[in-house]
């Protein structure tokens, strides 16, 4: 797996030396919504707090929609609104100290998400795991680190997670991609993201639209070839490899 480098001519948006602090972060809404399970609470909480919410403000929204987990009633209450709001309610407990620093949404029935969560030791050593809602055997790259992560390292982890069983041997994030590839979808079936890395979602955004235009580029390219009954000296035999970061 390629080391991400800062930002080039490729990706000039993105600041990829830019390091958060998990525990004192410099906008205080992050650690109000961090470590809330739903991802359909989250968005309602965010945009209540941000201002975007047309008909609540903070006075008016109810304090266990801030709560870690929803009560079970509670919690089979709101999925009975709509099966996405399910989408992360039912990930694992927190163990003491845990925050969680970036999630992974799937555009599935139930908003699966996968949640990237990191711990301080008395050492001030950062341990990181991943957890999904379903006990499934995840792994990532470091395990542990001496400091926050850059926005280069935060995409770097992402990118390592492996799913022993549905994807052993290689990155999650890069099977899900390919596997939920259709040429007729242009929104991306897998978003990254995080309240203490705000470019990280957006560049997971623009790197799927490059991905995408790149697979497409290459089947419209064998499709020509066969249509002309020969090989194009011109055309590519494989997927084009990404720039590295």
């Amino acid at each position: 797996m390629k080391k991400p480098r800062a930002a080039s001519a490729a990706h000039p948006d993105f600041d990829l030396t830019y390091r958060p602090d998990y525990w004192q972060p410099s906008d205080p809404i992050s650690l109000i919504i961090a470590n809330v399970k739903g991802e359909e609470r989250r968005r309602y909480i965010l945009d209540v707090l941000e201002g975007r919410h047309t008909l609540a403000t903070s006075v008016d929204m109810p304090s266990e929609l801030l709560e870690d987990s929803l009560p079970e009633n509670d919690r089979i209450a709101w999925g009975n609104i709509a099966p996405g709001f399910m989408g992360g309610e039912y990930l694992p407990d927190y163990a003491r100290g845990e925050i969680e620093i970036a999630r992974v949404v799937l555009d599935s029935t139930l908003a699966d998400v996968t949640s990237i969560r990191a711990r301080r030791t008395r050492d001030l050593t950062i341990h990181y795991r991943v957890v999904d809602e379903y006990q499934g055997r995840l792994r990532c790259r470091p395990r542990s680190t001496r400091r926050p992560l850059t926005l280069a390292g935060m995409i770097s982890l992402v990118d390592s997670i492996e799913h022993t069983t549905s994807a052993p041997g290689r990155s999650w994030v890069e099977w899900v991609r390919e596997m939920s590839y259709d040429p007729e979808i242009t929104t991306p079936f897998l978003a990254v993201e995080s309240p203490f890395y705000r470019q990280l979602g957006p560049f997971y955004e623009w790197r799927d639209r490059r991905w995408r235009e790149l697979r497409r580029a290459t089947t419209e390219g064998a499709r020509g070839d066969a249509t002309a009954g020969k090989p194009s000296e011109d055309a590519p035999r494989e997927m084009p490899e990404e720039e590295p970061l």
